[in-house]
């Protein structure tokens, strides 16, 4: 243990000594580190605990990242086999494509290689941008918000089918039999939009059919597989850190960061 203070010190007294005559509890014993203020030790309490999502969770900027219905058909091709297993059954990308060109404006509004515009949530693990967005049916209203955010397509794909098809079972089952109507709906139940269900699934079912044409090009290399394993990293690392579970791993890292 070593401090800086003005109290009249004892030569060659053990710092554990030291500490049993300030008042002090030994750290290795409760793992609670003090410091000393007005001659007394105080207990040094974090207001907040952050896991490693919170280390890597730092706002970015916004930047558009449009790309072409074939560079998204390609990257969501291209992540399946790593992230789904297999091959994609026919139609099941095209969905995805639809929802996403929806979503996104056509890919005019698509920032930071987000997809589906998926919120974040402090704990997630990824990093994210702000943006407002419309929310509701009847009465809609402006909500300013955080979204997640990709350095590259691969890692946005990639995600793209994990979060859908982890998170929405029952939709996922209408993507792998290329159902629209079944999909969105399923999508509105699961609380995915808070838009009006037609026209939603009017927007989608549009895009499908313009997007019908697309034969998706899967291209097979170690890009992929590295986009899968940052995006399960930051997903796994998230969650531990909703649980606690990173707090001793992490709590040197954060005290060297100050943080």
């Amino acid at each position: 243990m070593w401090c800086e203070t003005t109290i009249a010190a004892h030569y060659g007294e053990h710092p554990f000594s030291a500490l049993a005559r300030l008042g002090g509890q030994r750290s290795d014993m409760n793992g609670t580190p003090y410091i000393l203020k007005g001659g007394k030790f105080v207990p040094l309490v974090r207001q907040v605990k952050k896991g490693m999502g919170g280390l890597l969770e730092v706002q970015v900027p916004r930047v558009q990242t449009s790309n072409t219905p074939q560079d998204i058909a390609d990257a969501l091709a291209t992540a399946w086999a790593s992230v789904i297993g297999g091959d994609p059954p026919d139609g099941a990308i095209n969905v995805l494509l639809a929802q996403s060109a929806f979503e996104t404006g056509h890919w005019v509004s698509c920032w930071n290689n987000n997809l589906g515009n998926v919120k974040h949530f402090t704990g997630d693990g990824f990093s994210w941008f702000s943006m407002s967005a419309t929310e509701g049916d009847q009465a809609v209203v402006m909500v300013a918000s955080k979204w997640k955010s990709f350095l590259t397509l691969d890692l946005g794909a990639a995600f793209f089918l994990k979060f859908h098809s982890t998170h929405f079972p029952t939709a996922w089952q209408s993507v792998l039999a290329g159902d629209v109507p079944g999909f969105v709906a399923a999508l509105k139940n699961a609380g995915y939009f808070t838009g009006n269900l037609a026209q939603y699934t009017a927007g989608v079912q549009a895009y499908s059919d313009r997007y019908a044409g697309i034969v998706p090009q899967a291209t097979p290399g170690p890009s992929a597989l590295i986009a899968t394993g940052i995006v399960g990293a930051g997903l796994l690392l998230g969650a531990l850190s909703q649980n606690g579970g990173l707090d001793a791993l992490l709590d040197p890292l954060r005290d060297l960061l100050g943080v």
